[in-house]
């Protein structure tokens, strides 16, 4: 196993966390409606990843580990108070 597989996998966890955290989060602000907590955990989730990305980008040092850890902090606003994204549709399946 080579250490950027390791990188990958260790980013793709944690981002896997961060997903089922705010999802815990919003799932009890929204009084159980499973439709507006993935709305708004999607929501802070692209923000997050948009703003990781971006800061990767700016770096010039490809080997930096800071490339390779989320902006989590930076991000806190947005997973606080997610903004609105009348893109994310969730419609009900019936059985």
């Amino acid at each position: 196993m080579n250490t950027i597989f390791s990188i990958d996998y260790l980013l793709t966890r944690v981002e896997c966390d961060v997903f089922a955290s705010l999802l815990v989060v919003w799932l009890d602000e929204s009084n159980g409606d499973v439709s507006e907590a993935v709305k708004r955990v999607l929501s802070s989730m692209q923000c997050l990843i948009r703003k990781t990305s971006s800061y990767a980008q700016l770096q010039n040092d490809t080997n930096s580990r800071a490339m390779c850890e989320l902006r989590l902090i930076q991000s806190r606003k947005d997973l606080l108070w997610p903004p609105t994204c009348d893109q994310i549709k969730v419609e009900k399946v019936s059985r």
